[in-house]
Parts: C-alpha cells; structure tokens; sequence
C-alpha cells in the first residue's frame, strides 16, 4: 500500500452522473493479455502442438515446491470473497525452472501461462487459482515479475500528437494498491440501487472463469452467426454480475431484465464495480515526446514475463 494513498469511497445507493467513470468501463480490472499486442515480443514459434494437459504438467514439473523460497503476499480483496477467508498467501520466487513455462509454445498457444504459473507458484494448497478475483492475481503477478526480473517495464505508447510510437519504463514498485473500500454481505455481494430504474439489487465481481466462460459462449456464437454477429460480452456480464432483482434471485428473470435495462443503469453498474473491485490501480499518466499528456491503464502482454536485457 502506498503511503498516504487516498482511500475510494462510493455511495452505495445513489450515482451522481458526474462520478461514472468510464475509465474504468471496458473491463473492472486490468487483464493479462496473453496473445500480445503492441508490447508483445517474438513468441517461440510452433506450427503444430498437442493440447495441452496442464495436470500432467504440473505432475511432471512438481506442483508446490515446499522447499522453495517464498513471501507472503497481501491480497488486495483482504480473502472475504473466497470460503477460506485467506487474506494473504505464500508465493515462491520465479527461478529458470519456471522459465520453462514462460516460453512454452504449448502453454502460450493454449493461453493457459498465466494459470500454470499462479498454481506452480502459490504455495498454499487451499488457494484455487481459477477463483482468485483479478485483481489479487495482479498483486501476485507484479511480485512475480518485479522480483523475478525487475520493476523496470518497457512499454510501447503512441503519441496522441504525431501519431509516432515511443518506449515509457513502468516502475512496477510504485503501482498502488486498490483496496477493499465496501465490504461485502456474507455471500460476497453488494447491494445497488439503480439510479434509473429503481430497482434493488445485489452484484458480484466477476473471476477470471467468469471471463473464459464469456469468451467462449461469444466466439461459438461469433463462428455459427459469421460477419453479421453482434458481441453480446456486455449483457452477459451483466447477466452473471447480477444476483438479485428486488429479492428474486431467478436467473431466467435476471436474463430477461438485463437486455431491457435502462443505458445508463448498465453503466452505472459497471462503474459501480469498477470503483469497488480491488487489486492494483494500473492508470498512469505519460508525458509523450510532444509534449501531450497521455491517462492509459498498462498493457500487460507476453512481454510483461519476456524481458528484454
């Protein structure tokens, strides 16, 4: 935790349409994108694999190694999501063995890395990592890397002005932690009053199987339907992260509701989760060579474990 962070605050039961902030919109929290993008680095070439089998991976590898360094890590959601209410966990330093999974053809191609790398590392053996929220994944993830290979993290940014691309180093020790500011009832959820419809519900965040799941539901119907399809990500988050309409926990009639409700209720929501999730706050502020000021959360790509020296 930053020193003197300020802390987030939110009104649970109101929105001032002044305070959305949809910064935070596109996702509730930063991802790990394991194919790439404008930071990604030359993946090791396959032109075939066979799927992967991450059991016997991890079988062959050694799951925990107790005899292994380790520190315990602080979890930005303080445990109260998880059954075991863990607010902190044992995690190992990255060493060249581990190395074997960061440029796995199979692992990349498969974009199961990240997963084998949490499971591989996290020591506690109640931790289930498919549940873990993203945001403690990120603290585990930026330890992993800053003390594994550094803090310095190049990244490639485009200058809004001259359109030219130009390299910023992240120092990864100075990200803040985002932390828990609204506590959860005891089955994890939060209550919201939409500030158009009225409705009361409850919410949820949203886990990286959440996500898997999305993707997949959305590039089957992308395949079957072809060019004309419409994503429909956004409902079906909503659809998940909504609980309870005014006490009915029905998901047939949250699935009805959700595609009827008011815009500026979905946003609200969204913003709402956004505000409250923790984990890392990833936005910097980034003077580009022209001068111009550029807000940009960090892309974390291949290369966030694929340095360059």
């Amino acid at each position: 935790m930053v020193e003197n962070e300020p802390k987030i605050t939110w009104n649970k039961t109101q929105t001032d349409p002044n305070d959305i902030d949809t910064d935070n919109m596109p996702k509730y929290y930063p991802q790990f994108d394991e194919s790439g993008g404008k930071n990604k680095q030359q993946a090791p070439e396959v032109t075939r694999y066979e799927q992967f089998d991450e059991k016997a991976y991890l079988g062959q590898t050694g799951f925990i190694e107790d005899n292994e360094p380790f520190d315990v890590i602080q979890l930005p959601s303080r445990g109260y999501f998880y059954a075991n209410k863990k607010s902190s966990v044992r995690v190992g330093y990255l060493t060249a063995a581990d190395e074997n999974i960061l440029t796995s053809p199979n692992l990349v191609a498969s974009q199961k890395m990240i997963d084998v790398l949490l499971r591989k590392k996290i020591k506690d053996r109640d931790i289930e990592v498919s549940k873990l929220l993203q945001g403690d994944r990120t603290a585990i993830l930026l330890f992993l890397r800053s003390t594994g290979y550094g803090s310095d993290y190049p990244i490639i940014l485009t200058d809004p002005l001259t359109g030219n691309d130009f390299e910023y180093v992240v120092d990864l020790s100075n990200l803040a932690i985002k932390e828990l500011t609204e506590m959860p009832d005891e089955k994890g959820e939060f209550s919201y009053t939409l500030p158009k419809g009225g409705q009361k519900v409850k919410l949820r965040l949203l886990g990286p199987d959440d996500d898997r799941d999305i993707d997949d539901i959305d590039e089957k119907r992308r395949m079957a339907y072809g060019e004309g399809y419409i994503s429909t990500k956004l409902t079906m988050r909503l659809e998940r992260a909504i609980m309870e309409i005014d006490g009915d926990r029905d998901k047939s009639h949250i699935a009805e509701f959700v595609p009827g409700m008011k815009a500026y209720d979905s946003l609200s929501i969204r913003s709402y989760l956004g505000k409250i999730e923790p984990g890392v706050d990833t936005r910097i502020n980034v003077k580009a060579p022209s001068g111009e000021i550029i807000t940009t959360n960090i892309p974390f790509g291949t290369d966030f474990f694929w340095p360059k020296l």
